[in-house]
């Protein structure tokens, strides 16, 4: 049995659930979680986390999944269990699964996360945990990097010794040499995008200039700002899953260049602000992938859709489920406009 799923149930205060239902649910879950696309799992997170679902039939699916193995499964009035349940086959994705998706997923649950209130939020575990993940695979992936000796090239041979079993075994050695080469190479170019990549993204703080707007920080728009020096760092990370203290280089751009500014801003003004072009070009492709899961990027696609910078926020907040009054810090916001572009790259990889 999944080891939380009891704790996960507690919420739904139902009555107590037999230890063969749990096994049953658990089992389920985990069957589930080896067997659906990535469009799947993304409603996986929508439902988790009661946004709007892409899939109109995701939830009627996902009930017969469950009922298919327990007769008895709820089949009305069950939207807060297949929540819970959403949660459990999202961990297990992430945490148990050989899934090629599993980071992209971990992304995708801390992007879909922006503008919900901590009190909406259930088994919050599942999130930390997703989290936790994401910052040690981060971590494991830039410094578990060995540079090994190349290894020696050598094929001792010659023509006098040429016969079936010689051939045989100098092919053999040939095969264990040129796997350490190749070995070594990788791990080599490994190596050199790490130091590439701590490299731009330090030379870009010191710099303290927008590569995107040709300007200094100092000088770029206060409600832009933000959206913008997430995709730029977005732009300089060689390596996914993200490092895990990007946000520490993101607050410390605003700490120096924006700090006599206001310490929150209000998100319909951010989407507002943004140029047409910006939005068309930058942030409208990532709402055409993921939708809600990228509520900033959404919210600047749907303002395209009228001239009116009042008319968008009603379409906005029922397609995402967050108030477009809502306000954000500068470091939120960069921080959301950084998981976007990021989750977008790796879809593209």
């Amino acid at each position: 049995m999944i080891t939380k799923l009891p704790e996960w149930y507690k919420i739904l205060n139902l009555q107590s659930l037999s230890t063969e239902t749990l096994e049953n649910r658990s089992e389920t879950v985990k069957k589930s979680s080896k067997t659906k696309t990535f469009a799947w799992m993304l409603d996986c997170i929508r439902c988790y986390l009661a946004k709007p679902i892409k899939d109109t039939n995701f939830k009627a699916d996902l009930t017969k999944i469950f009922l298919d193995a327990d007769p008895v499964f709820n089949q009305t009035g069950n939207d807060f269990e297949l929540r819970v349940l959403c949660g459990a086959i999202i961990n297990d994705i992430i945490e148990n699964s050989k899934s090629k998706n599993r980071v992209e997923l971990a992304v995708a649950l801390q992007t879909a996360l922006f503008g919900i209130e901590a009190k909406d939020l259930i088994n919050i575990d599942i999130i930390e945990s997703a989290n936790t993940f994401l910052n040690n695979e981060a971590n494991l992936i830039r410094d578990n990097v060995e540079l090994s000796e190349t290894a020696n090239f050598n094929i001792p041979i010659s023509l006098a010794e040429i016969n079936v079993e010689t051939l045989t075994t100098h092919f053999t050695n040939l095969n264990k040499q040129l796997a350490g080469i190749s070995k070594s190479l990788n791990s080599a170019n490994r190596k050199i995008e790490i130091l590439e990549e701590e490299s731009n993204i330090q030379w870009w703080i010191f710099k303290s200039y927008s590569n995107l707007l040709n300007i200094p920080f100092s000088e770029m728009p206060q409600l832009s700002a933000p959206i913008v020096l997430g995709e730029e760092l977005c732009g300089l990370t060689n390596i996914f899953p993200p490092p895990a203290n990007f946000q520490n280089f993101l607050n410390k751009i605003l700490k120096d260049s924006f700090s006599t500014q206001v310490d929150s801003l209000k998100f319909k003004d951010v989407i507002n602000g943004l140029e047409t072009s910006y939005k068309e070009g930058n942030m409208k492709p990532i709402a055409d992938a993921f939708g809600n899961i990228t509520p900033i990027s959404l919210a600047a696609s749907t303002s395209l859709l009228s001239d009116e910078s009042s008319a968008w926020p009603s379409i906005f907040e029922k397609a995402s489920g967050i108030k477009a009054n809502l306000r954000a810090s500068k470091e939120a916001l960069a921080k959301q406009s950084y998981y976007e572009n990021i989750l977008n790259m790796s879809s593209i990889e």
